[in-house]
Order: structure tokens, then sequence, then C-alpha cells
């Protein structure tokens, strides 16, 4: 009975040394109206489970519990957690644990357009009063429509029926009803979107006549480093085209060379302040278009800087002690930005991705983030960064290079075990582990000059041990195998 006992203990003992923070991997790029999961990386069975979310542009706001999230696993729907923060805690054996966590967002693409080109004796016409609108096709006229960009699936339809074999990016209208498609995107095929329907009626009088009136559409506003496309929507088979822009502080439209087709491809550097337009010609008669003033995006970053009390200024450096502070804050609304990241001495802060940072040690400080505008334009402030340094005669808890020179890491590289000694005087209390990326993984307490610290849970590659006290921190690298 004693062996046994001793036995039992001893292993209780052992898995209590041995444990850590789990690490938890899921689905964080999510298409609309699907779900995604996340779930812990190892195999151990943890007594409990309680996963937590938050918004993660909302810095402070607290993780909240999720009902009935209880288990090793959790499944997420679109709607609720795009742009929140995912976390799970367990306990074993009466302590607690707490994983790391990931964010999730969702994918999003440009709306759904359609590119018109009419052939033959057909015209677009409208009701100014309801507002109602409508083709109007003889015989043998057609309506050529193309789903454009980004979409790559289709599913033609008339009268709310879908057309059978119609699943083409081009359909060809040669009769009246009512015509509409449902495309969809190659990332997220089945989150589809669905056209406006167009009303083509048969023409009661289909002698000769004069083309219908030349309208045309497309962007008119671009981010920086994209196209936009301009076509003709209500095109009878003109005879010529010739695009021309006007730019800003410009009176009179010049021909754009080579653009004499029935649409228009422009780059926001060349066109993203000018007006175009097209001239036609159909049977020796000329005919203009509309004017499309094409815009761009006023997409910059930068962040204000206050200081708190106390903190000194000099060529463009703030001088900080103890308990002082630099609040750094991005002008305008929160929901104007998205990608939101600081970053201290070129490392992404750990969960800084808020509109809005406090910084209180020295370091060189810069900002990376995009405009929800124009999501995939990352812009960053790193040729315009913020320095802090600290006074002369301030004890803050900087890099202390005796610190770091003195520590001791062993084995380095290690397998399951890495062992740090550090000098008998040395102000230290607590340690965190940090991957490449500036994400801590684990932390914990030093209350002696050598610590054993069970890393068997990282991944293989390369790692920060950063030791932290209240006069000095210190880190030092090692390579987990």
């Amino acid at each position: 009975m004693k062996t046994t006992l001793f036995t039992f203990l001893f292993l209780a003992f052992a898995w209590t040394v041995g444990a850590q923070n789990p690490t938890i991997e899921g689905d964080v790029m999510l298409c609309p109206y699907t779900d995604g999961t996340a779930t812990i990386t190892s195999d151990t069975q943890y007594d409990t489970y309680q996963w937590y979310w938050k918004y993660w542009f909302l810095d402070n706001e607290e993780y909240v519990a999720i009902d009935g999230a209880t288990e090793a696993s959790f499944t997420y729907d679109w709607y609720t957690y795009d742009q929140a923060l995912l976390k799970v805690e367990v306990t074993k054996n009466g302590q607690t644990f707490e994983s790391n966590a990931i964010q999730v967002d969702s994918y999003q693409w440009s709306s759904l357009l359609i590119m018109n080109e009419l052939q033959g004796n057909v015209h677009f016409e409208y009701n100014e009063e309801t507002l109602e609108t409508w083709y109007v096709m003889c015989t043998g006229a057609k309506i050529v429509q193309t789903v454009l960009a980004p979409y790559v699936t289709a599913q033609w339809y008339k009268d709310g029926q879908p057309i059978p074999g119609a699943t083409s990016l081009t359909y060809v209208i040669t009769e009246p009803g009512s015509y509409n498609v449902v495309a969809g995107v190659e990332v997220c095929p089945d989150a589809t979107s669905t056209s406006q329907v167009i009303n083509v009626v048969a023409s009661e009088d289909c002698g000769p006549g004069t083309p219908s009136p030349l309208v045309i559409q497309g962007d008119n506003m671009l981010c920086p480093d994209t196209n936009g496309l301009a076509f003709v929507t209500n095109a009878v088979g003109y005879d010529t085209y010739q695009w021309q822009v006007k730019f800003e502080g410009e009176t009179e439209f010049t021909d754009i060379d080579e653009a004499t087709v029935a649409s228009f491809n422009y780059d926001q550097a060349t066109y993203g302040e000018s007006t175009i337009k097209v001239e036609v010609t159909k049977d020796g008669q000329t005919y203009t278009s509309n004017e499309i003033v094409v815009d761009s995006y006023d997409i910059a970053i930068s962040f204000d800087s206050v200081p708190s009390e106390g903190v000194t200024t000099e060529g463009g450096v703030y001088f900080v002690c103890e308990g002082d502070s630099v609040a750094f804050t991005i002008p305008g609304n929160e929901e104007d930005f998205i990608n939101m990241q600081w970053f201290k001495d070129g490392l992404p802060i750990a969960e800084a991705n808020g509109i809005s940072y406090i910084a209180t040690e020295p370091g060189v400080y810069h900002l990376d983030a995009a405009m929800t505008v124009c999501t995939n334009n990352i812009l960053s402030t790193a040729d315009n960064p913020i320095t802090i340094s600290a006074k002369e005669g301030c004890f803050l808890s900087v890099n202390d290079p005796q610190l770091a020179n003195a520590t001791k890491l062993y084995p380095n590289p290690a397998n399951s075990i890495l062992n740090v000694m550090i000098p008998e005087n040395a102000e230290v209390n607590n340690f965190s582990i940090i991957d490449i990326t500036g994400k801590v993984l684990l932390t914990g307490s030093i209350d002696q000059t050598e610590t054993s610290i069970n890393v068997e849970g990282l991944s293989a590659g390369t790692y920060i041990v950063k030791l932290n006290g209240p006069q000095a921190q210190a880190a030092k690298m090692f390579i987990k195998q």
C-alpha cells in the first residue's frame, strides 16, 4: 500500500513539473457564412476546458467566457467571431494553464460587377418617376453579359430559374425575360453573390433607328497600386471607340493611346485624379458618353504621441523615467483601420493590435496598419519611428548587457529542459519565452539562481528567453531541437 501511494504521488508530481500552457491552432481566415474550429494541439487530457473570446480591436476589453465551450476544441461561426481573439483556459490537478490566442478574420472581395455589351437593335430605357429600367430588344439583337473579376464561377438565371448549362462567366441574352447571375470567388466558392435583375422586353417597332444613348460605368475610387475598369454598358456595335482623359487642372480631353475598344483598364498611379469618357462613331455619326471622375483613396498612416507629465523631449526623442509613459494613438475612428500591429525595436508587440498603445519602456516604436477601404494595402511608419530613451540617472527596466552576458543557458540547443543560470545578485523575478514573431509562448517565475524550464512542447526553431526584474531586463537566444 505504501509503495502504491508513493508511486501515485510521484507520478502526480512529475506531471505537475512537466505541465505547461497549452498551444491552440485553428481556422483564422473564414469565408462568409461558414464555421471555423480551434483545438489544442497536444494530446494532453485536462480536467476542465473553458474557451474565451474578445474583439482584437478593443484593447481595454476583457476576455469573456463562451457559454458551452468546455471541450478541447471549439467551433465558431463567421458572423459572431469575425475579428475576434480566441484562447482556452484549462485545469489539471488543481492548477490552471492558459493558451496562446489566435486572431480570426474573414475574406473580403469587391462587389459583383457585370459588363453589358449590346449588339444589334437594342437599347436601354428607364422611367424617371418609378426608376424602373429595362432593355428593349429586336429579333436578332443580343446582350452579352460578362461577370468581372475576382469572380470565377457563375450560374445564370432567367425568370428566377437556373438556365441549364449557363455556367460560364459570359452569357448571351437573345430573347425577352428577367435575367441575373449568382457568382462565386475562388477562395470561397460557396459564398456567392447575386447580381441585380435586368429586364429585357421585345420591341414593338424594329424599324431603322439610331443607336441608344451611350453610357459608361466603371471604378471611380481606386486603392493605391490597383487598376480600375470602365466600359460601355449599352454599345450597339459601334464602328470605332476612342477613350479620352482630362487630368486635374486641364480644360481639354486628350485621346488615350491604344484605348480603342469598348472597355478601358486604367491604373491608379496614372489616372488616380482624372476624368475619363469615350467617343464612338456609328455609320458616320459621332457620339460622346457621360464622364467618370476617377479619384484615389487618401491612404496614409500616422500616429499621435502624447507624453505623460515628467517626460522630456530633445531632438525628437522622448526621455522617460520609471513610471513615465508615451501614449500613441492613430487619428480617426477605429473602424477605419484593420490589421493594426505596434512594433518595438523592429519586433511586433504581443497583443498590441488596437488603435492606441501606451509605451513605458525605452525603444524604437512604429506601426503597421491598413485602412478598411483598402485592406490589402499595408502601410507602415517604420521610416518615421518614435524613439524613447531613458533619462540619465533613472533606473528603468532596460536591457542590461552585463546581466545578459552573465546569464547561462544550457543545454543549448535544448530538447526538453532548458536550464537558466543567473548571477546570485541579479534582481530577476520572472521569465518569458518569445518566438521570432514576438509572441509570448511561456512565462514563469524565477526565485533562485538556477531555473529549469520545460520546453518540450515548443516546435523546433529559434526562441528568446527574456528575463525581467524591477531594475533590469536581459534577453538570451536559444534553439529548440
